[in-house]
């Protein structure tokens, strides 16, 4: 079958995104003998003439909707892509007569909230790579619907969600086909080509949507991992990666055994990724140094015991201090993420957390408050505190910030950000020109 997959993320802040997921699916499609292109709106000044030229040229029998996020989640910024998103639908509709399914990250989250706002027919929540196939072989008349992994669907007037799709076993899926992208253009901005150690995640931060997830963390086998990051170095000259897991160093052995993998075969490569304090050693450290990697974004969201314990993020400041020290003698570049807002945060927790960070000379970028997502502690906790309804509609979005702050906070955050020049709040970097209007 003849597809097209429209990959319709265009935000560039704080950083292009390579589509990978989108390539995870054409890679997939391309192995069963179907023909595709994805259509990469990113880089596009006119959406709607990028979509029909597009079509028109194209003729695709079926059309994928990629949505990798329902807005940029800033609670005083706030951009919906939605309205977007609803305009490339309708082109698709007014432009072509192909059947069109939608998927992506954001979908998986509110898929039937999409499936209604778009008027949409189809949906695949989660992992796509088996599913749409195997929806595809539905349309030429093999197979049930309500048998594909994570297919939404209308059943006269309701929507039918199946459990999201999730791949326990990638040992048998392609490596994602990036020759269908503009590759160098986003390499240019963004030098490093995104892999994936794991999908899921097993911790249980209370606001993360990952923690809700009762499948957990799935990982790939540490040699397929490396034996991709090998490909694309040796048959595409890629020396620089990022790995795209929530958290890369839980569970440690995984990390330890993708670290020892890369030093066996002394790949030339460098490489990035987020960690999370809990699970820092000495071996794990040293083994990231000397498997390649020097960047680090350190999430450790607040320095608060009292707040640590509100967000479940199972380590203590002292488990910050360690990480902190462990990446400093391994000369490992790193950066503080901070989250404000969640129950429970007052001026006095919010102060702790400066107060630690007062000496540290790596770069800490503040945010404050923090979307709801569906099934996660937060919003038990926000309907509680009746931030949210009982019947509120979870694609609108809501930011929790704690009411114990005050109403002068951002302000106070501001000041206390401005001796510093390597802290960063959304505001400072508005004033810096680095954040989009």
């Amino acid at each position: 079958m003849k597809v097209s997959i429209i990959s319709t993320n265009r935000e560039q802040f704080p950083q292009v995104a390579i589509p990978i997921g989108p390539a995870c699916i054409a890679a997939a499609l391309r192995e069963q003998g179907h023909q595709v292109e994805i259509l990469d709106l990113c880089f596009e000044p006119r959406i709607e003439e990028a979509v029909i030229a597009h079509l028109e040229r194209y003729a695709p029998e079926l059309v994928g909707i990629s949505l990798r996020n329902t807005e940029n989640n800033e609670l005083f910024h706030c951009r919906s892509y939605l309205e977007d998103t609803k305009s490339i639908v309708e082109t698709v509709k007014k432009h072509s007569p192909a059947e069109i399914i939608i998927g992506g990250a954001a979908f998986a989250l509110f898929p039937e909230e999409l499936l209604r706002y778009l008027e949409l027919p189809y949906g695949i929540a989660g992992d796509g790579e088996t599913a749409f196939p195997l929806f595809i072989r539905y349309l030429q008349g093999e197979g049930e619907l309500g048998s594909i992994p994570g297919i939404c669907y209308w059943d006269d007037k309701k929507v039918v969600v199946s459990p999201a799709a999730k791949i326990m076993d990638f040992a048998a899926l392609p490596f994602p086909t990036y020759d269908l992208l503009d590759l160098q253009r986003y390499l240019a901005q963004v030098p490093a080509l995104p892999i994936e150690g794991k999908r899921g995640c097993d911790l249980a931060c209370s606001f993360c949507p990952d923690g809700a997830d009762k499948e957990g963390c799935r990982p790939r086998a540490p040699k397929l991992v490396v034996d991709e990051m090998e490909f694309m170095a040796k048959e595409h000259g890629i020396r620089r990666f990022f790995f795209t897991d929530g958290v890369f160093n839980f569970p440690p052995d995984h990390a330890l055994a993708i670290c020892q993998e890369l030093r066996e075969r002394k790949l030339d490569v460098r490489w990035a990724a987020d960690i999370n304090p809990v699970a820092v050693s000495q071996e794990l450290v040293t083994a990231m140094k000397e498997a390649g990697c020097r960047n680090i974004a350190l999430g450790i969201d607040t320095a608060s015991e009292k707040m640590l314990r509100s967000y479940r993020k199972g380590f203590d400041k002292e488990d910050i201090v360690t990480a902190a020290k462990l990446l400093t003698e391994a000369k490992i570049r790193f950066a503080y993420w901070v989250l404000f807002g969640g129950p429970g945060e007052n001026l006095d927790t919010a102060q702790e957390t400066i107060d630690f960070l007062q000496k540290v000379p790596q770069p800490v970028f503040f945010r404050t408050g923090i979307r709801v997502f569906k099934g996660t502690e937060l919003e038990r906790q926000a309907k509680q505190e009746s931030v949210l309804q009982e019947n509120h509609d979870m694609l609108s979005p809501t930011f929790y910030l704690s009411k114990d702050l005050g109403e002068d906070f951002t302000e106070w955050l501001d000041r206390q950000c401005e001796p510093h020049e390597n802290w960063f709040t959304i505001t400072k970097l508005a004033r810096l020109g680095l954040m989009p209007p």
